[in-house]
């Protein structure tokens, strides 16, 4: 990889900035833990650490994996072992970009705290002696 050619830096600084949005995320998910439980926390940071490690692999792979076996299959001459693993490889980063954008949906979903019904006095709701519960209170 030739670091100094402009158009792979355009590429590479954008694909580090994801991950360091994860792991921002993963601190405040650290932060927020008591307010958003223990199941919600862990799939957050179980969501938080796969993708770290999927876009550090994915990173490596596209820089450095990928001319690895092209190199190896120019140089064996054999090509079909080399092409499956460029497929497997390919296969298994879509897998885990699948499974850690999963879990940080999970941990969203089930950290979401639903309002606690509000208290009702069943004396206020009941009628007044005199009234059926059909009468229509009047308009001040």
């Amino acid at each position: 990889m030739n670091l100094v050619d402009p158009a792979e830096l355009a590429w590479a600084v954008p694909a580090l900035f994801l991950p360091l949005v994860l792991l921002v995320g993963l601190v405040l998910a650290l932060v927020m833990r008591k307010r958003l439980g223990a199941v919600a926390t862990t799939l957050i940071l179980a969501g938080c650490v796969v993708g770290i490690v999927h876009f550090g692999f994915a990173f490596w792979w596209s820089y450095w994996g990928v001319r690895m076996v092209l190199s190896a299959t120019y140089q064996s001459g054999g090509y079909q072992n080399h092409l499956m693993t460029i497929r497997v490889v390919s296969t298994l980063l879509s897998v885990s970009q699948v499974l850690w954008v999963s879990l940080l949906l999970a941990g969203a979903f089930v950290g979401r705290r639903r309002p606690q019904a509000a208290p009702v006095d069943p004396a206020a709701l009941a009628p007044r002696p005199g009234e059926s519960e059909w009468t229509v209170p009047p308009v001040v």
